[in-house]
């Protein structure tokens, strides 16, 4: 894997861009619509970069065609990367994964971590690769915890501020994708057995 030229690469996304639109995303911080960010924010580094094909499996949420490598995704607009004066913060740490109470590993399997994992704050992006993640990863209750240290993290973006925000009303397009779904399947129902019946008769 060649570190220095995946850091090429994705210095070239858009994150302007990408740190705007998922600072954008504040409606779905409710607990109920959270989990959506991160599906979010994995169309919008794939809408950016066609390479990056979103496979939203465990431990992966991309293959990355451009380098041949699986990608994992955090989103952490919840927190900072970077400092006011520009330094990037001491610790970063990250829920790297979560069973629910499952858990009983004292650590994770390699095959199980993505050959890099990117991080999204609230003002810069970062990724570390595999090894990085298995130096840094700490066993916390029914998951692992990710504690990185400010000079194990390779910054792709420099800090940035939110320069314009967008409006979408995430809840009611769901809600309206959710009835329609429904109602087409309400519908289908209804004509099945209808038929059934005439057949009978």
């Amino acid at each position: 894997m060649n570190t220095k030229q995946i850091t090429k690469d994705l210095q070239k996304f858009d994150w302007q861009f990408i740190i705007n639109f998922g600072n954008s995303l504040g409606e779905l911080n409710d607990s109920q619509f959270r989990f959506m960010k991160g599906f979010v924010m994995e169309t919008t580094l794939n809408v950016l970069d066609p390479m990056m094909n979103v496979v939203r499996q465990i431990h992966k949420d991309f293959d990355w065609e451009t380098h041949d490598i699986g990608v994992e995704l955090k989103t952490l607009f919840s927190q900072k990367l970077y400092n006011k004066n520009g330094s990037i913060q001491k610790n970063t740490n990250i829920q790297f994964t979560n069973s629910n109470g499952s858990n009983t590993k004292s650590s994770l399997d390699p095959n199980e971590i993505a050959d890099i994992t990117i991080g999204i704050t609230q003002n810069g992006s970062f990724f570390v690769p595999k090894k990085t993640v298995i130096n840094n990863l700490v066993k916390k209750g029914d998951g692992f915890l990710l504690k990185l240290p400010h000079d194990q993290i390779i910054p792709i973006s420099g800090p940035l501020s939110v320069t314009q925000t967008y409006y979408f009303p995430w809840k009611q397009k769901l809600d309206d994708l959710c009835r329609e779904a429904v109602e087409e399947a309400k519908k289908s129902y209804d004509e099945f057995y209808k038929n059934s019946r005439s057949v009978k008769r």
